[in-house]
């Protein structure tokens, strides 16, 4: 299972890398090719750039395949009760998790609206 877990974690950042960390996406908004330079006022874009496509492009789908492989276990656990538990404890802590991690990004965006950093 160890192995399966890696190489589906490896999977998913050669799938999502490119597009979380800033090719072609424009996850920083200056210093490359034709932009301006970066000034300490483009801080808060690029943090608010990182937090909105880390959960896109890397949370949610490790949510899904997560999700997926616990309802599996669930439905192989072939009555022996104890596999069963695993499945349904692991389908409750991704979710516990996936709370955990939009409550942070609503705890961080609301300070950065209130401290008028950013306006959307």
């Amino acid at each position: 299972m160890k192995q399966f877990m890696f190489g589906l974690y490896a999977l998913l950042l050669g799938f999502f890398a490119r597009p979380v960390f800033g090719a072609d996406e424009g996850l920083v908004t200056c210093g490359g090719y034709n932009q301006p330079e970066c000034t300490y006022t483009d801080i808060i874009p690029t943090i608010q750039n990182i937090l909105n496509k880390g959960l896109v492009f890397i949370i949610i789908p490790i949510l899904t395949i997560l999700i997926i492989v616990g309802g599996f276990k669930m439905l192989t656990a072939g009555g022996n009760e104890s596999k069963y538990k695993s499945g349904l404890d692991m389908i409750k802590g991704v979710i516990w998790g996936f709370g955990f991690a939009l409550l942070a990004w609503v705890v961080v965006r609301t300070i950065l609206l209130f401290l008028g950093l950013t306006t959307n």
